[in-house]
């Protein structure tokens, strides 16, 4: 241990137990089982509960083990069709749960699983403005937002009277049009810089950010950070893609999935300034309905239409060191 110090200008700990919350990174004897440990930080994706249907282009919202699912296009129903389903995640499994009012696609839903959101959206030649509540049991119509549009970025820690809806496609251009809803109303706010769809967003409504987004490649590495009235440029992604999935804050964020010549595995955690690589996902897809946070995320389902589900973890572990 005293050429560990001469190497790295600091001790190794003696202890004679496990600390119960270590640093990541952390290292220590423990003089109890004379055993060199270390605290490794561990990230994954790992398979989780299978969806209700197969299924691609719906909402997502909540947590890992509190998540709600809604919408989207099944492969099952004519060309052009679109689902009203919804579905609960309990972190091991889905429920089927109440329909949706409006049967739609090709939106990200926010807020949680006993106050969730969906908002916006579209089926073949029809782009909705509706927008609509769930409060555990039954969806309930809301005020609509101003202009129809599917394929926005939302603020999915956003709550039911602190939303946030930008930029999107309404059937002929990309948009740069941001709505805030109060609970009871939409109003626009400023402008996105430059429109853009097919783009996710995570984030609160006073401190948002969207990233990715259509045309490729140029508006495909794009971040934009939103503090409640203005929005100013963050670090590009890796990865330029349209089509993501977000989760988390705007100071721990994670993107996953997406499309780009081809479906997307790639995942990458944002810590306020840039993005950096995380372990990608098992299976590439996009239009995945996400949830959670930058340590326990969530994906379901998605494109190519599927069921399969995959939860994300990045926590801190103990582990022995092997020093013959």
């Amino acid at each position: 241990m005293s050429e560990y110090k001469a190497e790295h200008g600091f001790e190794i700990k003696n202890r004679s137990s496990d600390p119960p919350s270590p640093i990541a990174g952390e290292i220590w004897y423990n003089s109890t089982s004379r055993t060199l440990k270390c605290a490794p930080n561990i990230a994954a994706w790992a398979s989780g509960g299978v969806y209700p249907l197969a299924i691609a282009g719906l909402g997502g919202c909540g947590t890992q083990t509190a998540a709600l699912g809604a919408g989207g296009n099944p492969p099952a129903t004519p060309p052009g069709g679109v689902s009203n389903q919804s579905a609960e995640y309990d972190g091991s499994s889905w429920t089927t749960g109440n329909n949706i009012g409006t049967a739609r696609s090709s939106f990200q839903g926010h807020g949680t699983q006993t106050a969730g959101m969906v908002t916006g959206g579209s089926k073949p030649g029809t782009y909705y403005a509706n927008h609509e509540h769930y409060d555990g049991t039954s969806w309930s119509e809301q005020p609509d937002i101003n202009t129809a549009r599917n394929t926005a970025a939302v603020a999915t820690q956003g709550s039911q009277t602190a939303g946030l809806f930008s930029g999107g496609y309404e059937g002929t251009a990309a948009q740069s049009v941001v709505e805030e809803s109060n609970g009871s109303s939409w109003s626009e706010v400023t402008d996105i810089p430059a429109a853009n769809y097919a783009w996710a967003g995570l984030g609160s409504q006073t401190a948002g950010l969207a990233f990715g987004g259509t045309p490729l490649p140029s508006y495909g590495d794009i971040t934009y950070e939103y503090d409640g009235t203005n929005w100013t440029d963050g670090g590009s992604l890796n990865q330029a893609r349209q089509g993501m999935a977000g989760a988390g804050s705007q100071t721990a964020g994670l993107a996953f999935g997406g499309e780009n010549s081809g479906y997307r595995s790639e995942t990458e955690g944002y810590d306020g300034t840039s993005w950096s690589t995380r372990p990608s996902l098992a299976n590439a897809r996009q239009n995945t309905a996400g949830a959670g946070t930058q340590t326990a995320a969530l994906a379901g389902a998605g494109e190519p239409a599927m069921v399969n589900t995959e939860e994300f973890s990045n926590v801190t572990t103990i582990r022995s060191v092997d020093t013959s």
